[in-house]
C-alpha cells in the first residue's frame, strides 16, 4: 500500500472517529486522537508524487469527499466547543455579580467636571 492508501485509511479512521457520539466527557479523547491522526496523515502527504494510476486517482477523489465530510463534522465541533467557552464565560460573569453586585457599575454619576481651564 502506497502513501495515498495509507493516508485513505487514516482518513477513514478520521471519519469514523467523527462519527461516534461527541459528549463532553470524551470530547477531549477524541480531540487529541483527531490531531495526532492529521499529523500522520499531513506526514504521509509529503511523499505523495504525481503521475497517479486509476486505482490511486480514485482513492484521492473519495479521499476528498471524505475530507468534505470530515471538515463539516470537524467545524460541528468547533462550535460545540464554542458554545460550552460562551456558557462558561456567562456562568462566571454570573457568579461574579452575586459575589459583588455593584463591581461592574461604571458610573460617572455625582460627579462635577469643571469645563473651563
Amino acid at each position: 500500500m502506497g502513501n495515498i492508501g495509507e493516508v485513505y485509511s487514516i482518513t477513514l479512521e478520521m471519519g469514523a472517529l467523527l462519527k461516534q457520539e461527541i459528549t463532553s466527557e470524551n470530547r477531549e479523547k477524541i480531540i487529541k486522537q483527531l490531531s495526532d491522526l492529521l499529523q500522520v496523515r499531513a506526514s504521509k502527504m509529503i511523499g505523495i508524487k504525481a503521475p497517479f494510476t486509476a486505482h490511486e486517482q480514485e482513492m484521492g477523489d473519495k479521499i476528498i469527499q471524505l475530507n468534505e465530510e470530515i471538515s463539516d463534522k470537524m467545524t460541528d465541533l468547533f462550535n460545540m466547543i464554542k458554545s460550552d467557552m460562551r456558557s462558561v464565560k456567562k456562568r462566571r460573569k454570573t457568579n461574579r455579580s452575586y459575589v459583588n453586585p455593584y463591581g461592574d457599575i461604571k458610573s460617572t454619576d455625582g460627579m462635577f467636571l469643571d469645563s473651563k481651564q
